[in-house]
Order: structure tokens, then C-alpha cells, then sequence
């Protein structure tokens, strides 16, 4: 066991973070629109930090409709890049169903669609309203949200009628007639234009048409006057725990509004496989002995102990103090249990480990009835996540891997044609079951059900596949079966017709292709090749290379896949007791810190489960390089 003390100096959090900490920079819609060959569209400019997806989510447009309208950007955005965005509002009925945030036909009322993870308070932030007026529409609202919840939401227009009604003493709904203008309705009322649309936002758009309902203030008696026109505008809601907070959880979410920072030293243990017992085997006393790093175990998982000390060095910066036990496990039950005996395994802050599950089991029963935050890089065992509320699992699940990928399906290659194959096994029917049920989720809005073609391996199975590709859509291949021959006969025989301009795409999970290893590389870039994968680095990423400047400075090598997840993990969570100390569960939503292998989006299955990632990377094969399709 090594142990060591780290006392650091204070620096304000949001003026001086240390290079790697990067705010998550918030797409604001732009009111700039112009009319390029007769069509409307907004006017964005890129602004540091934004990307590709999270402008087409700002918009509500799909990434495939933002490059249509802006060749290259697929490659990369630059700062002050000006997009052209379809200038589109959608419009519905309340009447109908309602599966995306949308705008009732009088324009009153937002209709938003809850998001995986998304919080009340983060609502009632994005759309400047209070809990008041929520529970006004909402009678029904409580803290405990789930997605696909829909809350009607006032739009500004209409909070700012709801404030002008208060400004007369009488109110009618008077029906517009015929030869209704807004000049007669001012000699006969007394209320100018300006007064009217304020009550009745709609005008604005629509003008007085013949038969419409609309809000006019009337005198009580001939003598009463109608107050003049006053200008309103809506102050941002100052919002605080009060009568709709009465959830504690919530009110947490809320106290995690202000970072603060701690003087307060945590214990954080690092345990990890160094296997110490091996290195009499090392010699270097000349070339002879010498051999590659890679050859001893020993060094199977140093680079992530480095990553590990990069994060912890960062800190620095910031006026972290920690006391720190790294802990050779030697993946080995029994080393494992005597180092949870160990009197200082009783107070830990965090664990980072152990990295096999066998030795994950162990700590999680002996930290049960502490309050230690146990986090596993890399485990997707399912069977932990039921009772262990302090475990937070990195590695997302086929729940999430099926979610992600026919959302992205949805979105970016609608109304496509699905072609599935599957093997009968059970984990590929298992996988199917997820796919048939979001299928079903996205029928009719990206993913249209008559167009999904499922199909069992047989020997003439491919042959079967290629007569349902059509030559007039996009058609998108999910391949269950884990075979090398068959995969590599399937993408031969569907080049062939790529090659006559179909055009075929091929997704699927990383963890599942990367153990291909003699498919033919320009079969792969011509079918699309997607990828879901809970590792992504995208080198064109400054911070990426700045990471990797400091890493080869400090340990000679370039960083391999240990180094980034073991950076990032240890920065969040080593961020997250700085700023929320013991008990930052609820507020990791508003973490402020950027993270370069992928985004952690936590959420628990169900009250008292462990805390899972849900969010995953998609990246693609496009001209023999890999293009980020889904990452920030």
C-alpha cells in the first residue's frame, strides 16, 4: 500500500481551472434568420466549445439536415463558422400526442417532453418559471420525474399576458368581426395594438382574423378610462426550496446551485491489479534482459495509475487535499478481503476499483454500511446494480447501447430500412427484444415499422438481406450474429451493392467489432461503419492534445486507453467531493468539468439501484477516418 498526502493551494473554481476543467458551453438560439433561395434559415455562429450535436439539439433539427445544409461541417466546426439552420416551427395541436418538446397551435404553451436525467430544477431554469406556475398547469407535477413526462410550460408571451391582464379592471372575450381593424377596435374599445397583442400574443402572428376569440378590457361604466399601454417584461425567476421542494431529493439538486470549496482533506483509495509480486521478473541491466513494458503483467494497468496521478496533480491547482492508498489487489479474493480489513478502508471518501468483478463484489459488501462512493471503470455486470446505491458503473449496458443507437437512427437516418440478423443465441435475442421495443418507441417518428426486416442465420441468409436493400433509402444493417466468416461474407456481398450506389450502413456496439480482426478496411468505410462505444477520443480535441503534450512530457509515452478513462474518472469524481463533498450523488448533473474519452450521464434504474452511465459515443467510418457523430 502507498500512501500519500497532497495539500494544495485555493484558486476560485470558474477564473482559474487548471487547463483540463472546461465548462460545458450552452447553445443559446440565435434570432437572426435570412431567406436563402426562398428559404428561411437561422444564422448560427460557433462559439467555443459548441458542436455539431448540440447545436442540431438547440434547433431540433437532425445532424443529417445541418451537414445537407452545410457541406464540410461534418468534419469539424471552427470557431465563428456561420450554419445555416431550416428555420421551422413546429406547431401542434394539444389534442394530440405529444413525444418531443412542441408549441401549441395558439402559441401559448410549451409542451416539454422530459429527458433520461433531467431534473425539475433544470427545467424550470431553462424556461425561466417558477414552481408557482408550473403547479398551475401542472396540478399533477412532483419531483419525481421520469422520461417522456410531458409538462405544459407557459411561454414567455403568455406569462407576459397573464401579468398585463392585471392591469384592467374588466376583461371580455370578445369574437373579431368582419371589418374589425385595430384602429376601429380602438375608437370603440379605447385599447391600441400594442395593448391587445400584449394580451393576446397570437395577434402577433396571425393579425385579427374574423371569428377569432380574443381578451379585450372594457370600461365598467362610459366615464372609466382604459389605462395606456405599459411595457412588461419578465425578470429571471429567483428560484428557491420551497412548497413544491418538500422532496428532499430535490432539495438537494437545489443546494448544489453554489460551488463551494473544501478545506476538508478526503480519503480516496485506488485499487487496481500491479501484481508487485512480479517484480523480481523485471531486469534492465542491459539490452539483453530488457524487454517491452507490455510483456510483464505488472504493467498491464500502469498507464491508468498515471492517468490517475495526472488528475490528482491537476487538482493541485484547485486546493484539493487528499489522503491517497493505492492498493496492489493482485486480482486476488483473499489480497482483496485483507485490504478491506485494513482500519483506514472503514473511512473512505471514494473508491476507484477494484477492476474485476469478483474483487467489486467484496468491497461493495464490506463498505454496505458506510457511506464510500465505489466506482467500477470498467464492470457492466448487471446482477450489482440492484442494491449498492454508492456504486456508480461506468460502462453502460445493452439497454442503453440499443437506446442510444436507435435514437441516433432515428434522428440522423430516418425512415430508413432496418435489416437485423440474429443467431438464435440467447444474448442475441436478448438484444433483439431490446431493439424490437425501441423500434416500436420511435414507431412512426424516425423509424417507420414496415421498413424492419428481421432475419435468423441460415446459409443463405445474406442472399435473403440483399433483396430487401432498397436502392431509394438508406438502409441501415444490425448484425447480432458473433461470427467473423459470416461477418466478413455479409459485408463482402453488401459492398457489392454499395458499389452500385446503394446506400448501406452497418452499426453496431465497438465491443463487439473490435474483436474482428480480418475484415477488409475499405468494406468498412463503405458501408458507414457506426460505432456505439463507451470510449471515444477525439484528437482533434484541444484538450485531448493538450493532455497528450503533458502526459509524453511527464512519462515518456504516449497515453493508451487506461490513461484518458483513468483522467476522467478521477477528475469528476475528485471534483465532485471538492465541490459537493460526501453525498454529491444528486449533484453531478451540474458538475462543471470536462471529460475526454466520453460524457457521464448517471441514472439509477430505480430508487436504491446503483447509478449506471447512459450515455455512449458514435462515431464513423468516413474516409478511412473516424468521425465523432454523437460526441459534444
Amino acid at each position: 500500500m502507498i500512501k500519500k498526502i497532497v495539500g494544495f493551494s485555493f484558486l476560485i473554481l470558474l477564473l482559474s481551472a487548471p487547463v483540463f476543467a472546461q465548462e460545458v458551453v450552452p447553445v443559446k438560439k440565435t434570432q437572426r434568420t435570412e431567406v436563402i433561395d426562398g428559404k428561411r434559415f437561422y444564422i448560427h455562429k460557433v462559439e467555443k466549445g459548441q458542436t455539431a450535436y448540440s447545436i442540431s439539439k438547440a434547433y431540433g433539427v437532425s445532424l443529417e439536415e445541418l451537414y445537407k445544409y452545410n457541406p464540410g461541417a461534418e468534419n469539424g466546426l471552427q470557431l465563428d463558422q456561420e450554419l445555416k439552420i431550416p428555420f421551422e416551427v413546429k406547431k401542434i395541436a394539444e389534442t394530440k400526442p405529444i413525444y418531443k418538446d412542441s408549441i401549441s397551435a395558439d402559441g401559448r404553451f410549451v409542451f416539454h417532453s422530459v429527458q433520461r436525467g433531467e431534473t425539475l430544477y433544470r427545467i424550470m431554469k431553462n424556461y425561466n418559471v417558477d414552481q408557482e406556475t408550473l403547479l398551475r398547469y401542472n396540478p399533477a407535477l412532483t419531483a419525481n420525474l421520469h422520461p417522456g413526462d410531458i409538462i405544459k410550460i407557459p411561454t414567455n408571451d403568455q406569462m407576459i399576458s397573464e401579468k398585463a391582464q392585471g392591469l384592467y379592471a374588466n376583461l371580455i372575450e370578445y369574437k373579431v368581426k368582419k371589418k374589425d381593424t385595430y384602429y376601429r377596435l380602438q375608437k370603440k374599445f379605447g385599447v391600441n395594438q400594442k395593448q391587445l397583442e400584449q394580451l393576446n400574443p397570437s395577434l402577433k402572428t396571425t393579425g385579427l382574423q374574423k371569428g377569432i376569440i380574443i381578451l379585450m378590457p372594457t370600461g365598467l361604466k362610459k366615464l372609466d378610462s382604459i389605462p395606456q399601454y405599459q411595457e412588461i417584461t419578465m425578470d429571471t425567476v429567483k428560484l428557491t426550496a420551497d412548497s413544491l421542494l418538500s422532496d428532499s431529493s430535490l432539495v438537494r439538486v437545489f443546494n448544489c446551485d453554489t460551488l463551494l470549496s473544501r478545506n476538508d482533506t478526503f480519503r480516496i483509495a485506488l485499487m487496481m491489479p500491479f501484481f508487485s509480486e512480479d517484480e523480481a521478473e523485471i531486469r534492465t541491466i542491459n539490452a539483453y534482459y530488457t524487454k517491452e513494458a507490455k510483456a510483464y503483467r505488472s504493467f498491464t494497468f500502469i498507464q491508468f495509475y498515471e492517468g490517475f496521478l495526472m488528475a490528482l496533480d491537476s487538482l493541485q491547482k484547485k486546493g484539493f487535499n487528499a489522503e491517497v492508498y493505492v492498493y496492489d489487489t493482485k486480482n486476488d479474493t483473499a489480497e482483496v478481503r485483507a485490504i478491506t480489513l485494513k482500519p483506514e478502508f472503514a473511512k473512505l471518501d471514494l473508491i476507484i476499483g477494484p477492476l474485476f468483478t469478483r474483487n467489486l463484489k467484496i468491497v461493495l459488501d464490506a463498505v454496505r454500511d458506510k457511506h464510500t462512493v465505489v466506482v467500477s471503470p470498467f464492470s457492466r455486470e448487471s446482477s450489482l446494480v440492484s442494491d449498492n446505491p454508492l456504486l456508480f458503473k461506468l460502462a453502460p449496458n445493452n439497454k442503453s447501447l440499443v437506446e442510444s443507437s436507435c435514437q441516433w437512427i432515428s434522428d440522423s437516418l430516418p425512415d430508413s430500412r432496418l435489416l437485423i440478423l440474429h443467431d438464435n443465441t440467447e444474448l442475441s435475442k436478448d438484444m433483439l427484444a431490446l431493439i424490437q421495443k425501441n423500434i416500436a418507441l420511435h414507431a412512426g417518428h424516425g423509424i417507420d415499422t414496415n421498413n424492419v426486416f428481421v432475419f435468423s442465420y441460415t446459409t443463405d441468409v445474406v442472399d435473403k438481406m440483399t433483396h430487401k436493400l432498397a436502392q431509394d433509402q438508406k438502409n441501415v444493417v444490425i448484425n447480432l450474429v458473433n461470427n467473423e466468416a459470416v461477418v466478413s461474407e455479409l459485408l463482402r456481398k453488401m459492398n457489392f451493392y454499395s458499389e452500385k450506389h446503394y446506400d448501406i450502413y452497418f452499426m453496431g456496439a465497438e465491443w463487439y467489432w473490435k474483436r474482428y480482426k480480418t475484415l477488409e478496411t475499405s468494406y468498412l468505410v463503405n458501408m458507414h461503419l457506426t460505432l456505439c462505444s463507451s470510449y471515444f477520443i477525439d484528437t482533434q480535441d484541444t484538450i485531448v492534445q493538450e493532455f497528450e503534450r503533458k502526459f509524453v512530457e511527464k512519462y515518456k509515452t504516449l497515453p493508451n486507453e487506461f490513461a484518458y478513462t483513468a483522467f476522467d474518472i478521477s477528475w469528476y469524481f475528485m471534483n465532485a467531493l471538492y465541490y459537493y463533498g460526501p453525498g454529491f450523488e444528486t449533484c453531478l448533473r451540474k458538475l462543471p468539468v470536462h471529460t475526454m474519452h466520453t460524457d457521464f450521464i448517471f441514472v439509477q434504474p430505480q430508487f436504491g439501484s446503483a447509478y449506471e452511465n447512459s450515455y455512449l459515443n458514435i462515431y464513423q467510418y468516413n474516409n478511412y477516418k473516424l468521425i465523432p457523430k454523437q460526441k459534444r
